[in-house]
């Protein structure tokens, strides 16, 4: 099912359309502007919400590696805890 949709443009956005348009013509090209625009924000949100898992994820790890480094350079003797705990944090956040 389609739906018509009409709207009012000033002389330069009409213009600008026009330039666009090629042979479909103006109504097909608005068409077509919107669609893309109404779909480039779906995938904008679905690229936003997989940053911030990705950031999550990478947030996790860094902690993840903190803690096993701080445990690692503990246990082998190397540094006294809180060297090893002052380094991670300035390290690996």
């Amino acid at each position: 099912m389609t739906h018509e949709v009409t709207l009012r443009l000033s002389d330069h956005h009409y213009a600008r359309l026009l330039e666009r348009a090629g042979p479909e013509g103006p109504a097909e090209a608005a068409g077509e502007l919107l669609r893309q625009a109404l779909e480039g924000d779906a995938l904008a949100t679905q690229v936003g919400a997989h940053y911030q898992q990705f950031e999550a994820q990478v947030r996790d790890l860094r902690r993840d590696l903190a803690t096993s480094t701080r445990g690692l350079l503990v246990a082998i003797g190397r540094v006294p805890a809180e060297d090893a705990r002052r380094w991670a944090e300035q390290n690996l956040g």
